[in-house]
């Protein structure tokens, strides 16, 4: 694993979700999945530097815009 630099400003995992609008479990699928990458405090969380963290923000809205294209369209008079 690469060592960062001192000055690298590592973000909790609530911070993260909180940014890319998303719960705290949809980042743990995330990282279970391995669809995005992450490292670990001395006390084992989960954290993310602010480049993860910008590619979470982009991986939510792309899931956000694929769900907006698959969904279907409302039927007249109904509630859905």
């Amino acid at each position: 694993m690469m060592k960062l630099p001192s000055t690298t400003t590592l973000l909790p995992l609530s911070a993260v979700a909180e940014a890319a609008g998303v719960t705290r479990q949809t980042i743990y699928n995330w990282l279970g999945a391995g669809v995005i990458s992450h490292r670990y405090d001395v006390a084992g969380s989960p954290v993310f530097t602010r480049d993860e963290r910008d590619r979470i923000v982009q991986v939510a809205k792309e899931r956000r815009a694929l769900l907006a294209e698959v969904r279907l369209p409302k039927r007249p008079g109904s509630d859905r």
